[in-house]
């Protein structure tokens, strides 16, 4: 129920802060807005999973829509009258299962520096600029995760 979902973030946060010693984050009120509107086809161990990897992904104290990986994109969700309105979706990097804190921070390093490439037309010069990343460095990352270097289609 949509009225639950507030709770129960604030609950696996709070379990997953302290089991791995992490700090509380807050969570803005359109990115709880946003979480409520979303189906939850995954149920309550899709928001667990996602609260889990937000908590380690997201640098700073509060948890923005836009850093959750939710986008509110048309898709349907019920009668044909409510099959155009926007619902929230979640970038699905954020609900596959990793082996490691390495393996998913390279996952998600490697789709948002493709997404920042698509961004500025693959000029890696306004892509480093973007990312505040010297280029030598976004070279090195972009062999490293082998990021797809050419425009898509």
């Amino acid at each position: 129920r949509q009225e639950d979902v507030p709770l129960l973030i604030r609950h696996f946060m709070k379990v997953h802060a302290e089991e791995q010693g992490l700090r509380m984050k807050d969570i803005s009120p359109e990115a709880m807005v946003v979480f409520q509107q979303y189906d939850w086809p995954g149920n309550i161990r899709e928001l667990r999973n996602l609260i889990e990897r937000l908590m380690i992904m997201v640098p700073g104290p509060v948890i923005e829509a836009a850093q959750a990986g939710l986008s509110l994109q048309a898709r349907p969700v019920g009668p044909a009258s409510q099959a155009a309105t926007p619902s929230p979706t979640i970038n699905p990097l954020f609900t596959q299962s990793y082996d490691s804190l390495r393996d998913a921070r390279n996952a998600f390093e490697k789709d948002y520096i493709a997404r920042k490439l698509r961004e500025h037309h693959w000029n890696i010069s306004r892509t480093s600029e973007d990312l505040k990343i010297e280029r030598s460095h976004l070279h090195r990352k972009i062999k490293l995760l082998d990021v797809e270097m050419r425009p898509e289609g």
